[in-house]
């Protein structure tokens, strides 16, 4: 699923509504605080791809990264 990270946001998209939980076509996606919400235990791999650019998921990151 295409998905970025801003600062200490998470957004993933989910265009077809298949894949994350609770999307409509209205709203295909959802924005995560990751440092205030627990990533890695709801989304694991999307937490795997964050933690390659940055081991600590309880801080927000420096860079942009798509």
């Amino acid at each position: 699923m295409p998905s970025f990270v801003s600062g200490r946001h998470l957004a993933i998209f989910d265009p077809h509504c298949k894949f994350l939980p609770g999307l409509a076509a209205e709203n295909p996606g959802k924005r995560i605080d990751f440092v205030a919400n627990p990533v890695a235990d709801n989304f694991p791999d999307q937490a795997r791809n964050l933690r390659r650019m940055s081991q600590e998921l309880s801080q927000k990151m420096a860079q942009d990264a798509f």
